[in-house]
This record gives structure tokens, sequence and C-alpha cells, in this order.
């Protein structure tokens, strides 16, 4: 994967308590937010919404969310069954909620939430203190509607998720997800653990999770967007 010459110049080895580190990781924080502003704005077809829980239709989003469950026979993580989870963790309660609309309709939506993470109640405790970073958002609740632009969808809204985490001082983000959707997240930059961890409530199915700080996601996206969708977004100021 090629990488933004901007990451040549390998300043995250650059020791943290310089002037010149603080220096250069604000302006790149600065271009990444811009980076993130062009690719969002670059899906001119979606509308794409991100607020807080008292300012989200959430029976809209947990009914999408089910719905999207249902489709794919995740029974298991319908809202009904979810609301013992739910009243422990408080997620949605403390998200960020976004979601995208197409001619009026919801076609895909997440949630990014702070500590402690919904997957503090599902992984094993030994497994959060090796690999869980502080300071960190979870995405979760990942869904879209089947369409021939899901790529562009699951895009936008990891985008605005990140775009959420940055701007509120937060140092990366964290995810839990089954196999199919790990390749999705490893796109974005996140890198999986070395060891999968059993969920007994959902079926006892098999997670993977992934980790990235701004730095990696940052590395891991193509000179060539990163200083396109800066000049889209510089166009549109």
């Amino acid at each position: 994967m090629k990488t933004s010459g901007l990451h040549q110049i390998q300043f995250f080895e650059i020791k943290k308590s310089t002037i010149i580190y603080q220096s250069i990781s604000i302006i790149v924080n600065q271009l990444f937010v811009n980076y993130l502003h062009g690719l969002i704005n670059s899906q001119h077809q979606l509308t794409v919404f991100s607020k807080d829980y008292h300012s989200s239709p959430i029976a809209q989003l947990r009914d999408y969310r089910d719905m999207q469950y249902l489709i794919r026979g995740q029974s298991y993580l319908l809202h009904e069954q979810q609301s013992k989870s739910e009243q422990l963790t408080l997620a949605d309660q403390r998200s960020q909620h976004i979601w995208i609309r197409r001619e009026g309709h919801i076609v895909g939506a997440m949630r990014a939430t702070p500590m402690p993470y919904e997957l503090s109640f599902l992984a094993p405790s030994d497994f959060l203190q090796r690999y869980c970073p502080a300071n960190y958002l979870e995405f979760g609740r990942l869904v879209t509607s089947a369409a021939n632009d899901v790529a562009a969808i699951s895009r936008t809204l990891i985008a605005s998720a990140c775009l959420h985490g940055v701007t509120h001082q937060f140092a990366g983000v964290v995810a839990m997800c089954k196999s199919p959707q790990r390749r999705l997240f490893e796109r974005f930059g996140l890198t999986a653990v070395p060891e999968q961890f059993t969920v007994a409530e959902r079926n006892d199915g098999k997670y993977w999770l992934l980790i990235a700080s701004w730095a990696d996601i940052i590395n891991a996206i193509p000179a060539e967007e990163f200083a396109l969708y800066n000049q889209e977004h510089k166009a549109l100021a």
C-alpha cells in the first residue's frame, strides 16, 4: 500500500516532548481533518449526520439496525436481545451516532463510544488488559443496506466517526468484529491483535479486536488520495 509523502518524514519517531513534534503533529492532524472532510463531502449522493444520543433519531436508528440484523440472521444483536447489555454499558446514551441517508432513507449507521467500551463487557478481562488502550473510541454497530455502493457508505461512516474522534481529542480507535468486517477496518488502517476471543452471548461467535492510532490510519492512506481530498476540501472551504 502506498503511503503519503508526509509520512516519509517519520515525524512520529521524533520525541513527543519536542516542540518540533508538537508542531508537526498539529499540522498533520489538520491535514487529516481536511482529508476526512474531503472524503465525506465527495459522496454527493449521500447525506451524512453525526450527532449525540439526545439529538439523534435513536428509535429510527435502532429499528434500522434491527432490520439489518434480521436480514443477516443476527437476531442476537437485536435491541431487545441487547437490552441488558445496553443497561449496563449505556453505550447508546454515551455514543456519537453517525448515519447516512440517501433519498431520505437510512442506508447506513454506526456509533462511536468512549470508555468503558461495549467490548469491555464481552471480551475476557485479561484480553483487555493486554490490548485495549485508554482514550480511544470504540467503533460499533456498523450496519449498511445491501447496495452496490456499500463500500462507499461504510467508508463514509468510518471517516465521519474518525472526524468526530480526532476533533474531540481521542487518541485512536478500537473495534470488535467478525472476520467478514475485518478487511473493511484494515483498509482504514486498523490492525487486528494476534488472537480472537469468543462471545458466549452472541452464539459463541469468534471476534477480532482491531486497534489504530490516528498515525496508523494516516499512514494507511495512499499519498494521491490524501492530497486529492485535501485539495477538494480547500476548494469547498
